[in-house]
């Protein structure tokens, strides 16, 4: 699978930070939609194919964590990254760690994320 032809979600409640975002990976190759709550990210998981969802932690009504969750439902072969500006101590808990295969870190790295999304969609293709 080409960079390009994978298809990324991201849900965030922070316009400037979703559009940073989308800008980056969109630059990178990749086709990107937002979505700027959880229930509208619920919304557009059923109704279309995605490669990889990057969510944050902190949504109102339904947070990152219950969208991780029903992505995990919806097709357990989709990563799931958690941005959060919390510290990673809420990942020790194995629960949390069910349904989503890595967390990063706010601030972060747009290079980094992009190296991070090309390595997980790279992965889920080489599966498929």
């Amino acid at each position: 699978m080409k960079k390009s032809s994978a298809k990324i979600l991201i849900v965030e409640d922070e316009a400037l930070i979703g559009w940073s975002l989308a800008n980056a990976l969109k630059k990178a190759g990749f086709t990107v939609v937002i979505a700027e709550t959880g229930e509208k990210a619920l919304e557009k998981l059923s109704s279309s194919g995605y490669d990889l969802v990057i969510t944050d932690l902190n949504l109102p009504h339904i947070d990152g964590f219950e969208v991780a969750s029903f992505v995990k439902k919806f097709s357990s072969d989709i990563p799931v990254l958690m941005m959060t500006t919390k510290d990673k101590n809420f990942m020790n808990d194995p629960a949390h760690l069910t349904n989503v295969d890595n967390v990063i870190e706010k601030p972060f790295n747009l290079k980094e994320i992009i190296t991070l999304v090309t390595e997980y969609t790279h992965r889920k293709a080489a599966c498929n």
